[in-house]
């Protein structure tokens, strides 16, 4: 997908990163304890939801629109969903330190989170 706006560019790419890095983890679930298991699925379910919302703000128009801005609601939104991903991968984080591929894949899932984080800040908000 062509998206003429910067910003929507790099968010697209972070999504996918996110959904690829909550795939790898998932890999992982059964050496999981139960109660992680359970964070590990609210994480990937976080990380659909932010897929889809994140897909229904790129429509044509915004696609189409080079200085298209995301919308107060719209931020909130994604938000939400990424507060979500971040914060059962912080958890997860916090509980294990192996297997090595798994630690990694949460680490560059906390990355991501955190960048796109930054990106859905209101331009109030953000300190140059």
């Amino acid at each position: 997908m062509d998206i003429a706006n910067d910003q929507l560019s790099e968010m697209h790419g972070l999504v996918g990163r996110i959904r690829l890095a909550c795939a790898a983890v998932g890999a992982y679930r059964e050496a999981l304890e139960e109660q992680d298991k359970e964070m590990l699925d609210y994480m990937v379910d976080a990380s659909t939801a932010l897929n889809a919302k994140f897909g229904s703000i790129l429509t044509e128009s915004t696609v189409a629109d080079p200085g298209y801005e995301l919308t107060r609601e719209e931020r909130h939104d994604l938000r939400n969903n990424i507060t979500a991903v971040l914060g059962f991968g912080e958890l997860l984080l916090q509980c294990y330190s192996e297997p090595s591929v798994m630690i990694q894949q949460l680490d560059r899932l906390r990355s991501d989170s955190k960048r796109f984080t930054e990106l859905t800040m209101p331009p109030e908000m953000v300190t140059a």
